[in-house]
């Protein structure tokens, strides 16, 4: 669900965190594609993040896929 967009999330995160613009869990990477949103899971490491562990979410905030909430 939401492949492409839960790797352009985890990329990015990860892309942040080697910039040095946030550090251990800081910050949120979100892309939307209709009505679900693929995000940056709670508490997760944007440096290690991957596209497994990224939450998709519908606009009410449901989880619908994702290793980590």
């Amino acid at each position: 669900m939401l492949e492409r967009e839960r790797e352009l999330v985890a990329d990015g995160a990860r892309r942040l965190a080697a910039e040095g613009l946030v550090i251990g869990t800081a910050g949120n990477v979100s892309v939307r594609a209709g009505e679900l949103v693929a995000v940056t899971p709670t508490g997760a490491a944007c440096a290690e993040l991957e596209r497994e562990q990224v939450a998709v979410v519908d606009l009410d905030g449901d989880q619908h896929d994702g290793e980590l909430a």
